[in-house]
């Protein structure tokens, strides 16, 4: 085939369609979805709490805390009563 024949005719069949792609929308022309309607905002951070610090209690008080619900009661030997 001979390039100097083939590329004006593929040009001359693509050019129309790049063309039509490219037309502009009338400046009048309704929107293709209308807005939804009643949709309210919600912000994600309506029911933040800020950051507040643990009471703290004395290293005895932890202690015995820890000593009277068992340590870590649950966890590893399952035949060890407390």
């Amino acid at each position: 085939m001979q390039w100097k024949l083939v590329r004006p005719a593929i040009f001359m069949v693509m050019a129309p369609l790049v063309a039509s792609a490219q037309t502009p929308t009338p400046a009048n022309a309704a929107p293709a979805v209308a807005p939804p309607t009643g949709a309210a905002y919600r912000s994600a951070f309506a029911d933040y709490q800020p950051y507040t610090e643990p009471v703290m209690m004395s290293w005895r008080e932890a202690n015995d805390q820890v000593r009277d619900t068992g340590s870590m009661h649950g966890h590893g030997d399952d035949d060890v009563t407390v």
